[in-house]
């Protein structure tokens, strides 16, 4: 059973792009059926199983993914770049309750230090290697930036 649904009837235009609200059609986390959630673009936006969940005014388009057990909601502080890799996909980061920094690339679901250790392990010093230890360094500056200087909501 799908945990939730696009709500067709409440949808809005956002930067060109068609969002829907999201309903929950079953009870899971803090979350019960019938609650309306945040904006997607499409149901793979958010993952059907675990917790993950868009919420308030939240908004997560494109080829971002929630999942796990991550939630955005309110100013929610997320990146993503791409396309990248050898793939041409996308590499999205956000922080977690708990302040972490996780990266979602691919396969590869951890955190930061882990997705720097598994780049070291698997491209060495080649090009992808290069483009990931960059992003690494930005996704580091930018979240600390909006954690020291804004302050608020976290995925």
């Amino acid at each position: 059973m799908k945990k939730f649904e696009l709500v067709a009837e409440i949808s809005k235009e956002f930067f060109g792009r068609k969002l829907f609200r999201i309903r929950a059609m079953t009870s899971f986390g803090n979350v019960q059926t019938g609650d309306l959630g945040g904006w997607v673009e499409s149901e793979s936006n958010v993952e059907q199983s675990g917790n993950a969940w868009v919420s308030g005014d939240a908004k997560v388009y494109g080829n971002a993914q929630v999942s796990g057990d991550a939630w955005v909601y309110g100013n929610a502080h997320w990146i993503s770049i791409g396309p990248i890799g050898s793939e041409n996909g996308f590499l999205t980061a956000f922080r977690q309750r708990d302040n972490s920094i996780m990266v979602r690339r691919g396969c590869f679901s951890g955190t930061i230090d882990e997705f720097e250790s598994a780049v070291n392990d698997t491209h060495s010093d080649n090009q992808h290697g290069d483009i990931y230890r960059a992003l690494i360094l930005v996704i580091k500056l930018r979240l600390a930036e909006v954690e020291g200087e804004q302050g608020g909501d976290h995925a």
